[in-house]
């Protein structure tokens, strides 16, 4: 396409300084988005967009451009953008806010409504360095994991298309409602989920009696804190498979749960203080229903995480079959 020839100058001067600015940004908030396990992404205005946006007749000058450089921060829910802003402040030197649904916006009418933070660098980053960039603004958008894929799947479809289409854009506003609405959902997760009627089902619940029964342990004292699992949730289905691959086949699975929530309560609570501390809350308990003869010793079809420490510990580990195997192939 063809831009302006004023405006193409203009841009060749500073993009030396958007190329170190981007980077600098980027670095930054990689950094921060893969310790926090948030998606991110950026991207630097290209000469086109820019003249497209000038040509909307919306830009005075060009001080008022802040997003030649822009970065995207996906947060889980909207539960969680209050604390993302609250790190950007930290950051950078934040010039403003524009909080999602603060402007102006009819009831019926669902468009594009992100969090966005304007923001520079400090000015210690200019310090002995020819290209200066702190006095450039950039754009930190900060999106919901349902209002990013929104952005994402619909962008390309129906305002960078060729053939405008009212079709289009209806659909991509009901998808944007839609979308909106499960943000609304999470947000009340609890309360909405309280209101769904409860069918029984066995796995949910034999994995809920495990789990309680270890948080009854560590509540007792019988358990060191150092033993707590990352995801409860997540020991809790391990050790259920664990038991069931072990089971006979004519037994009420409930039944062989029951058993083996006695057999860990029992052995846990006969090591009276002496906790191994070497190994995971699992191995743990695979050692205790291990020793408890809960735990058959024929191949099933289940992979035993044993190592040494479960060995030295609780030897009857070393007959459990298959087990994983710790020494690289290759």
């Amino acid at each position: 396409m063809i831009v302006s020839s004023d405006l193409e100058q203009a841009y060749n001067r500073i993009e030396p300084a958007l190329v170190r600015l981007r980077s600098l940004v980027r670095d930054t908030l990689l950094n921060y988005c893969e310790v926090n396990g948030l998606a991110f992404l950026s991207r630097q205005k290209a000469l086109g967009s820019l003249s497209e946006k000038v040509e909307s007749g919306r830009i005075a000058t060009w001080e008022a451009v802040d997003d030649l450089v822009a970065a995207t921060v996906v947060v889980p829910t909207l539960a969680d953008e209050g604390q993302v802003i609250s790190d950007l402040g930290r950051l950078f030197e934040v010039v403003d806010v524009r909080r999602r649904a603060s402007t102006m916006k009819s009831f019926d009418v669902f468009r594009f409504d992100a969090t966005r933070v304007i923001a520079k660098l400090s000015a210690a980053v200019d310090e002995g360095q020819a290209l200066r960039v702190s006095s450039i603004l950039f754009e930190v958008q900060v999106r919901s994991a349902f209002d990013h894929a929104w952005s994402v799947a619909t962008h390309a479809l129906v305002y960078k298309t060729d053939n405008p289409s009212w079709r289009r854009q209806r659909m991509a506003a009901q998808m944007k409602a839609v979308c909106e609405q499960m943000d609304s959902v999470l947000l009340g997760f609890e309360e909405v989920s309280a209101k769904i009627d409860e069918s029984e089902w066995r796995r949910v619940a034999n994995v809920g009696r495990i789990i309680s029964t270890l948080k009854g342990l560590f509540n007792e004292g019988r358990l060191p804190e150092e033993l707590l699992p990352k995801d409860w949730s997540r020991l809790g289905d391990n050790i259920y498979s664990l038991v069931l691959a072990h089971r006979e086949r004519d037994r009420d699975e409930s039944e062989v749960i029951g058993e083996a929530i006695a057999a860990l309560k029992e052995g846990i609570e006969g090591l009276t203080g002496n906790v191994p501390r070497s190994m995971s809350l699992f191995q743990l308990s695979m050692g205790v229903l291990s020793e408890g003869d809960m735990l058959s010793k024929r191949k099933v079809g289940f992979v035993h995480m044993v190592d040494r420490y479960s060995i030295e510990r609780f030897p009857s580990t070393e007959l459990l079959k298959p087990r994983f195997v710790f020494e690289q192939t290759q």
